[in-house]
């Protein structure tokens, strides 16, 4: 499924190089539009290609994000219990206002 959020670019991470294999990830957060006491902050992952879309981010900037959930499962061995990761993983930002320089 896509889904949209739309709110202020709180932090813009670097790309880390993750594995012998060189895979790309980079995560940004932004913080909900709302007028609550405690506003969601929401982290976003690119991956690969897509890393360089947070290239054009800035604290501050409004934009709406366009993203799809990722989940899994892992377990260190046989031995050990089984943990879910999920994601939000971004594909596409619609920058809608400029943000900080």
């Amino acid at each position: 499924m896509k889904y949209e959020f739309i709110g202020t670019v709180t932090e813009v991470f670097p790309t880390q190089t993750i594995g012998a294999k060189g895979f790309l990830k980079r995560e940004f957060r932004v913080k909900e539009k709302s007028d609550s006491q405690w506003p969601n902050i929401v982290p976003f992952v690119l991956t690969k290609d897509k890393c360089s879309l947070a290239d054009s981010l800035s604290e501050g900037a409004e934009v709406k994000v366009h993203f799809s959930l990722s989940g899994r499962l892992w377990s260190k061995d046989d031995n050990s219990p089984t943990r879910c990761f999920c994601e939000n993983q971004c594909w596409k930002i619609d920058i809608l206002q400029q943000g900080k320089p």
